[in-house]
């Protein structure tokens, strides 16, 4: 790792050394603090006849190179906007100038939607939308996605205190909700499809997106809708560098390195991050048996756990721009979590009239590595009309391993030890998983006063289970290894989507409809059994969504779309998993996912200093798993 990142640090200065600096460089952004994409900027000489031109790259920043001290006239055009103009002086002593953020002012009198923006956490709303900078919030520096999702409207996070693992939107489980990243998978997920969000640093988040009622480009799963996490982007030329370092309570580390350099034709970005917390939890627990409506035993017990965890995070890539328009992009994104725990249980059980039955003692040690590697590319092109092409691909591989040493004590009453054979089992667990993702579409194509979205997308995911049980006999000293019930459980699943969507603009009046049809296999088998699972479904996935502006300041919308649950893998694993003497499950490799129609309606009001609005949501799911 360490090599490495000297590499990396090599290559930037090296190439930084090759690149003359900009003279003239700023940012466009519109009304809502988006990047204004692709606009003209150019400057004439006041007194010469020097003129120079570029365009603004996908984030909005431009850069005009190799002109000589004198005053200047700076234009900007961009259609739908009005031109914007300003003078700038080239000095001796002043030869880099650097323009603050050129807002752009719509030419549209039509008023098409309503975007509220803000200064606070929420950054903007619309109609189906509703976005979160990160950059105010404490928890940005040091912590995680988790720690940031957990402090929002209608968001609860699942895992214990102080490790906020997965998502639980408005109310439902974990696999209600899709998680995606800069708008597409992500590389670690848990047993139920759950993203593990404690993996990706709070620091490389420039903002989080919540969509109730997606439209037919995204992904089907998500019945609850889709949070898109966006990571921050190299924005500003140059050769840049960050380096920080944290210390927190409970022995709590964390810190980062980035470097960046950004040219005309080349864009280069590292981030490495790295957390350590540590998460102490105590509980006390009171269960009591009923056999035919009578007490037959109450356990009282308190147990204390001692939970660490560490991330690792590197992301690295490039874009380069063929032209200012045309642009690839390649990626790679390494993860690792290592959660270490010690658990100690003591429990005494009592009959009825509180007469002592038994007492022990068990102590746990859990030891889990999670590792995950992420490769994308991506090739855009923007055409003249704002219509935009993309072809992309990702491929990734992620290995989740668990091992649990246990060993139980019976105690007396007294709380001694009875014996010095304690009952030892060690449990080892394996899961991998590799997926490949691919997409082509083209977006924003306008056709009269139609915008209109299609495409194609692809996915192929793998995923073995491996657990086994290892006890030990005091009799001939020896372990004896047996399957739990999870031996070996393989699932490959096969997805082909097509969709279209179609975008109408008419004075208060925006409607947005799409369809979406996507065809999957999912074939699950075990090797030590003939249980087998093997299933094709079809499914037609429609989305409609209608926003009525009453005036500048307030609008009325209606969402309704079809949304999927899939089953995750647990859930179609055919073998009985008992983790406790009452806790038993068993999945079913023959399972469909369940299937719902959102509906939503909502209305919104902008006042000068705040927002006021409501909002109806309803689900209507079948098939239930």
């Amino acid at each position: 790792m360490r090599n490495f990142l000297i590499l990396i640090v090599a290559l930037f200065i090296g190439i930084a050394e090759l690149n003359a600096q900009c003279q003239i460089s700023g940012n466009l952004i519109d009304s809502g603090k988006e990047a204004v994409a692709y606009g003209n900027v150019f400057i004439e000489g006041v007194d010469s006849q020097i003129k120079v031109g570029v365009l603004t790259d996908d984030k909005g920043y431009f850069c005009l190179k190799n002109i000589r001290k004198g005053a200047y006239n700076l234009t900007v055009s961009m259609m739908g906007f009005e031109t914007y103009s300003t003078q700038v002086t080239l000095t001796d002593d002043d030869l880099n100038v650097i323009l603050p953020d050129i807002a752009m002012q719509t030419s549209n009198t039509n008023l098409a939607e309503v975007i509220v923006t803000g200064t606070a956490h929420v950054s903007q709303i619309k109609p189906s939308s509703i976005k979160y900078k990160t950059s105010s919030l404490i928890s940005e520096s040091g912590g995680t996605a988790g720690d940031i999702l957990k402090n929002m409207p209608s968001v609860a996070m699942g895992g214990s205190p102080g490790h906020n693992r997965d998502i639980r939107f408005r109310g439902l489980g974990n696999a209600y909700t899709k998680v995606l990243i800069n708008g597409r998978e992500s590389g670690l997920s848990g047993n139920n499809r759950e993203t593990v969000l404690d993996q990706i640093p709070a620091a490389s988040i420039s903002y989080i997106e919540i969509i109730a009622v997606p439209g037919s480009e995204y992904q089907s799963e998500g019945i609850n809708g889709i949070v898109n996490i966006v990571l921050k982007d190299n924005l500003n030329y140059g050769l840049h560098g960050k380096v920080e370092a944290m210390a927190g309570n409970h022995d709590g580390q964390a810190g980062g390195i980035s470097l960046s350099n950004k040219t005309e034709k080349l864009n280069l970005f590292a981030n490495y991050d790295f957390l350590r917390r540590n998460v102490p939890k105590p509980k006390d627990k009171l269960k009591t048996d009923l056999k035919d409506g009578q007490i037959t035993q109450i356990e009282n017990s308190y147990e204390y756990e001692d939970k660490s965890f560490t991330n690792h995070n590197l992301r690295t890539g490039f874009d380069y721009y063929f032209k200012p328009k045309t642009k690839f992009t390649g990626e790679y994104i390494f993860g690792y979590q290592l959660e270490d725990k010690d658990k100690s249980l003591d429990f005494t059980r009592t009959d009825a009239s509180g007469k002592f039955k038994s007492r022990g003692q068990e102590l746990k040690t859990e030891y889990k590595p999670n590792e995950y590697h992420q490769v994308f590319s991506a090739l855009e092109h923007t055409f003249s009309n704002q219509a935009k092409f993309s072809v992309n691909a990702s491929y990734q591989i992620d290995e989740q391993k668990k091992t649990d040493e246990k060993a139980t004590y019976v105690l007396t009453r007294a709380g001694k030890w009875a014996n010095f054979q304690p009952a030892l089992e060690n449990k080892n667990e394996k899961q991998k998983g590799e997926k490949l993702l691919w997409n082509a579409n083209i977006t924003k194509l306008k056709l009269a006063k139609n915008l209109l979205t299609f495409g194609y997308s692809g996915e192929l995911d793998n995923r073995t289970f491996n657990n086994t049980t290892d006890k030990f006999s005091y009799k001939d000293t020896s372990w004896t290894k047996s399957s739990n019930g999870f031996d070996n459980f393989k699932v490959t699943e096969t997805t082909h989507a097509f969709y279209v969507s179609d975008e109408y603009n008419v004075r208060f009046l925006k409607l947005k409809t799409g369809l979406r049809f996507e065809a999957t296999q999912t074939v699950g088998n075990a090797e030590t059994t003939s249980l087998e699972g093997d299933k094709s479904y079809g499914l037609l996935l429609p989305s409609a969504s209608a926003t009525f502006n009453i005036d500048k300041t307030q609008y009325i919308t209606l969402n309704f779309g079809r949304r999927i649950r899939r089953p995750g893998f647990k859930d179609l694993n055919p073998f009985t998993e008992q983790k406790e003497p009452t806790k038993i499950s068993k999945g079913n490799p023959a399972l469909k996912p369940e299937k719902a129609w959102a509906y939503e309606v909502g209305y919104l009001k902008n006042f000068d200093k705040f927002n006021v609005g409501a909002n109806l949501f309803y689900r209507d799911i079948t098939d239930v798993i």
